[in-house]
């Protein structure tokens, strides 16, 4: 899809740059695919208390957390644990996962994907307003995602 070797020079996000997505809780997405060759994709993304995805598979992409403010508990596999500010975690694709903010304040984190692309899959559903089921589903097939319920 994408031609790697495009990459050559510095992808730059100038403070308070990037696209505003609200799909699964608000985040902007900093780095773009395009702007990398595909090589990898960054977001900022908020999880009130209580919120985060439900467990999923990406089956295309590896995921890195790097968590800014307050904690989320990860779920990765048959392990969890609850990752800090200042942690950052690996997450494998293919591997189920899913996070939650369990604290009383928003957690805040930047979010690398390697290899990028991912971060259409936000706009996608945000250009479609309030998708239904179907409609959702097959964004997830483009992108690879797979939900397996809570």
């Amino acid at each position: 899809m994408y031609d790697t070797t495009d990459f050559t020079a510095a992808a730059v996000c100038p403070p308070g740059g990037g696209f505003a997505s609200a799909a699964f809780g608000p985040k902007t997405i900093r780095i773009t695919a395009d702007q990398t060759g595909g090589r990898a994709s960054v977001f900022e993304a908020t999880a009130l208390p209580g919120e985060g995805p439900p467990l999923h598979i990406h089956h295309n992409e590896d995921e890195t957390f790097h968590v800014l403010e307050g904690e989320i508990r990860i779920w990765c596999g048959e392990e969890t644990f609850v990752a800090a500010a200042g942690s950052t975690v690996v997450l494998p694709r293919g591997i189920p996962h899913r996070f939650r903010n369990e604290s009383d304040a928003p957690a805040r984190g930047i979010v690398h994907c390697t290899p990028g692309g991912f971060e259409n899959f936000f706009l996608d559903i945000d250009r479609l307003g309030n998708p239904g089921p179907a409609e959702i589903e097959a964004i997830c097939r483009r992108y690879g995602l797979e939900f397996l319920g809570e």
